[in-house]
């Protein structure tokens, strides 16, 4: 999320809303997956799309 966001309290309100866990994520939760993804015990995923957005596609 951008600054822009977060510079609207009713507008960052209502993106928090659309997530089901109801937080932003940090660097950390997207760094996260990207050091799992380049570890070893990823060596069997290829060609897939992992989204990490606190079930916010699937609200």
């Amino acid at each position: 999320m951008t600054q822009v966001w977060k510079d609207v309290p009713e507008k960052w309100a209502e993106v928090i809303a659309n997530v089901p866990m109801g937080i932003a994520a940090k660097p950390e939760d997207i760094a996260s997956m990207v050091l799992y993804l380049s570890s070893d015990e990823a060596r069997f995923c290829n060609m897939q799309v992992f989204t990490v957005d606190g079930g916010q596609t699937s609200h």
